[in-house]
């Protein structure tokens, strides 16, 4: 019979397993995401970890860089489609003035406009799938629904993480 110290080890093992495959089940979500969507130049997956939000995974490092403008603010389209579980778009960052900090580090990095959508597990909006593009209205209302197919495959990665550990 095994030991309670060795049932946690197992348990803590698995745990860490469990993680490690939901980022990697994630990224790959993000990857295809971009590739699905061929506008897309970048895709990050923004995620609220400990009340902070943050980019768990994403198809470029520029994804995060842009993505900091709106943590440092506390606005920006990730934010809103994460917190109120909607649609984000820009189609032109040039001409943005609700999310103006967003905007601006987006075009420091040549992307013209963005999408941002809700990603939901349980029933709660608990991270945001996010594209750039270097194309002015990059985005269309097709793009929209492809993207949000990829938005509920990575809600499944993280409800399944989520259910797990509840």
């Amino acid at each position: 019979m095994p030991t309670s110290q060795e049932v946690l080890s197992r348990e803590l093992c698995a745990a860490s397993g469990l993680f490690v495959g939901a980022a990697e089940m994630l990224q790959k979500v993000t990857d295809l995401a971009c590739a699905a969507v061929p506008v897309a130049t970048l895709v990050g997956l923004t995620m609220i970890v400990y009340g902070r939000p943050c980019t768990a995974v994403c198809t470029d490092p520029a994804a995060r860089e842009i993505d900091v403008a709106q943590y440092r603010t506390g606005i920006g389209p990730s934010l809103d489609a994460v917190l109120h579980v909607r649609v984000c778009r820009i189609d032109d960052m040039g001409r943005d003035w609700l999310w103006a900090p967003f905007s601006e580090a987006a075009a420091a990095h040549g992307m013209k406009s963005s999408m941002s959508l809700p990603v939901v597990a349980r029933g709660k909006g608990v991270a945001a799938l996010n594209f750039y593009s270097r194309s002015s209205s990059g985005f269309s209302d097709d793009d929209i629904g492809t993207g949000l197919q990829f938005a509920v495959q990575a809600g499944i990665v993280l409800a399944t993480g989520v259910e797990r550990f509840v």
